[in-house]
């Protein structure tokens, strides 16, 4: 059993913070704004398989821009348009977009990407 020093108050991990200089407070603060970053971290990184797929169908066949042609427009069914881009990704969440090639064919994205791009969404928002 080891000494226990009344006036000096430990920390659950048995390190003495304030004797080290270090209030609780700003070693709370520090482990909070780690952990916040590295939740912003994960949301705005994309997960490797919606980049998989996407990258699939800007360069495949069944691309009707193109193949290697992104969109220069999608619209939600409730209206809201946005410039597809990586980190647009899932706007639209589980509903199927309108996009507009540079051409100007209109199409439907395929039904693989939607559900991939709403379960990024999904895990991320």
């Amino acid at each position: 059993v080891s000494p226990v020093v009344p006036c000096l108050p430990r920390l659950s991990s048995g390190i003495n913070a304030e004797y080290m200089g270090i209030a609780p407070r700003t070693i709370a603060m520090k482990a909070s704004i780690f952990l916040i970053l590295i939740l912003a971290v994960a949301f705005v990184m994309p997960r490797p398989d919606v980049k998989d797929v996407l990258k699939k169908f800007l360069n495949g066949p069944d691309n009707p821009c193109g193949k290697g042609t992104k969109p220069t427009k999608c619209t939600c069914p409730d209206g809201t348009s946005y410039k597809p881009d990586i980190s647009t990704i899932g706007t639209c969440g589980q509903s199927v977009p309108d996009c507009v090639c540079p051409n100007g064919k209109k199409f439907k994205p395929p039904q693989d990407l939607i559900k991939a791009t709403a379960k990024f969404k999904t895990k991320t928002g």
